[in-house]
């Protein structure tokens, strides 16, 4: 369909056809995790640790491949070290870094 308009359209007004789709996705996997950490859980041990809320999938072939399951899930099974508020941005990337090596070549 696009092919078919593209002669009348400015390559601006290609480029927001094409990101609108893309942005409003963005936008509502965003409204997914908002206040995620302000349900409820602060009574529970999951939220002392810093872990995220794996949501249930209905299929088992592209459930835990979407970012609303895999993302929390590798969230969960970094160190608890890297997963506290007070770890700065630079110690995360170190830390994840260590990790990621060490995955990869071994202990």
């Amino acid at each position: 369909m696009l092919h078919a308009v593209r002669k009348s359209l400015t390559t601006e007004s290609v480029n927001t056809l094409i990101h609108a789709p893309i942005a409003s996705r963005l936008d509502y996997c965003n409204s997914v995790f908002y206040q995620l950490s302000a349900a409820n859980r602060r009574y529970l041990r999951s939220a002392t640790h810093g872990d995220l809320l794996v949501p249930r999938t209905r299929t088992v072939t592209y459930g835990p491949q979407s970012f609303a399951v895999s993302g929390p899930t590798v969230w969960n099974t970094l160190p608890s070290t890297l997963r506290v508020s007070t770890t700065t941005l630079g110690q995360f990337q170190s830390g994840l870094k260590t990790i990621l090596f060490r995955l990869a070549y071994g202990s």
